[in-house]
């Protein structure tokens, strides 16, 4: 007879990860910031799936449009984000005024985004935590080699969502350690 584990596996949401609170995260903010600098990009923003209010949170934000981290206040699914989130890959849009489920998208309003390509973020159990979205003010055809570096940027921040996981995970370890010490003495 095998001995069954103790350990209890937790799920960590995007609050423990601390991807909700509108605080910044310097690691975060400068990977947007070297994206936005690289594929030169008008925005450059990581939107977050708050999936418990069905909304968008910008986690991180870089642009001229003067707009901070937080809640968004729409539904994500009137976004092109969710566009990303649905297909799980890395999605163009050359103007988002052209398409029918874009042309209202937080996006387009509240960034006054036309050209937009958006590479899915993913969590600890790989799924699509968020999007890392370059946009700019005009419409625009993104390169293969533009393609590719914002994926390297994604790819980038799901790392750092992992190592937020891993923390997390220590910390509840210690935790349940020093648990058991009190109940051992």
């Amino acid at each position: 007879m095998g001995m069954k584990s103790r350990t209890t596996h937790h799920r960590y949401g995007m609050d423990d990860l601390g991807l909700l609170d509108p605080s910044p995260v310097e690691s975060i903010d400068l990977i947007v910031k070297l994206c936005r600098e690289v594929v030169l990009a008008t925005t450059v923003a990581f939107l977050v799936f708050d999936d418990d209010r069905a909304g968008l949170v910008i986690e991180s934000i870089k642009g001229d449009n003067g707009l901070r981290t937080g809640e968004v206040g729409v539904s994500a699914d009137q976004s092109a984000s969710w566009l990303v989130r649905n297909e799980a890959q890395t999605v163009e849009i050359d103007d988002l005024a052209f398409r029918d489920e874009t042309l209202d998208s937080v996006e387009r309003r509240l960034l006054g985004a036309r050209g937009f390509i958006g590479a899915p973020v993913r969590g600890p159990i790989d799924e699509t935590v968020g999007v890392l979205a370059a946009m700019t003010s005009t419409p625009r055809r993104w390169n293969a080699h533009e393609k590719e570096l914002l994926g390297n940027f994604a790819r980038l921040l799901s790392e750092q969502i992992l190592l937020r996981a891993a923390f997390q995970t220590i910390k509840a370890m210690a935790k349940e350690r020093d648990a058991l010490k009190t109940i051992a003495s």
